[in-house]
């Protein structure tokens, strides 16, 4: 309970616990088959969050694979997309999400919703030159913590601080319960110690026991997940004795 199951639980939660969508079934009905939307289907392909389903002319046919839920989102490109976007009609697309998997409907639409703003701000200046001559604003972010965005780096310092109080507390039930079984506890009440001496007896042992579990912890996600540490190393002792104190009393 102290050394592998709480190694076990890191790697197995870090691994599994992510909000990170990695595929995204979709299925493309191209109406227009023009130059255009098809630069926008080799877009959508290209990006490594979708795997496309099929490609169809129909959309009775791609309504079939959404409704079997063999498709994530189903993407309808009308006729005559290109020449409405030629005039400044501003052309609409369709989007269908299956919401049956709603972690995939809401961080898919996202994705090819960037896309599509990405594909219509690459073809804006050529088919209206006139936009390309307004200022315009944009926003771009940036993550100074985790780069990358590996939810590994998200998870594994979040579920290690989990199981370090909650495994303290476990042991240390599990301890007092043992006690009163063994009838320990009764022995101790006529001794002549104090209160606060039987609380710091029971206290200081599942202290060393949480910062060890800590420890142990942070060498593994430093070494199965390369968990970037960088400040104070110290600083997160400090708090974890404050934060086991308080958990433990």
């Amino acid at each position: 309970m102290m050394t592998i199951m709480p190694i076990v639980q890191l790697i197995l939660l870090s691994n599994a616990a992510s909000n990170e969508v990695k595929q995204v079934n979709i299925v493309v009905v191209d109406q227009d088959q023009s130059e255009s939307t098809r630069l926008l289907h080799r877009k959508i392909i290209a990006n490594e969050r979708f795997k496309r389903i099929s490609t169809s002319f129909s959309s009775d046919k791609a309504m079939g694979y959404l409704q079997a839920n063999n498709a994530d989102i189903v993407l309808e490109i009308p006729n005559n997309f290109k020449k409405h976007h030629l005039r400044g009609e501003r052309p609409k697309l369709q989007m269908l999400v299956n919401a049956i998997n709603g972690q995939n409907a809401t961080v898919g639409s996202d994705y090819l919703n960037a896309i599509i703003s990405a594909f219509n701000a690459e073809i804006m200046p050529i088919t209206a030159p006139r936009v390309s001559s307004t200022a315009q604003l944009s926003v771009t972010s940036r993550n100074w913590y985790n780069p990358e965005l590996n939810y590994k780096h998200f998870m594994a310092p979040g579920i290690l601080a989990e199981l370090t109080a909650l495994l303290t507390i476990v042991l240390s039930a599990m301890n007092v319960v043992r006690g009163r079984e063994l009838g320990t506890i009764e022995q101790i009440n006529v001794t002549p110690i104090k209160k606060w001496q039987f609380i710091v007896g029971k206290l200081v042992p599942f202290l060393c026991v949480g910062m060890l579990l800590l420890t142990v912890g942070i060498i593994v996600s430093k070494l199965l997940f390369d968990i970037p540490i960088r400040g104070n190393i110290g600083l997160i002792f400090g708090y974890a004795v404050f934060n086991l104190i308080a958990v433990l009393v």
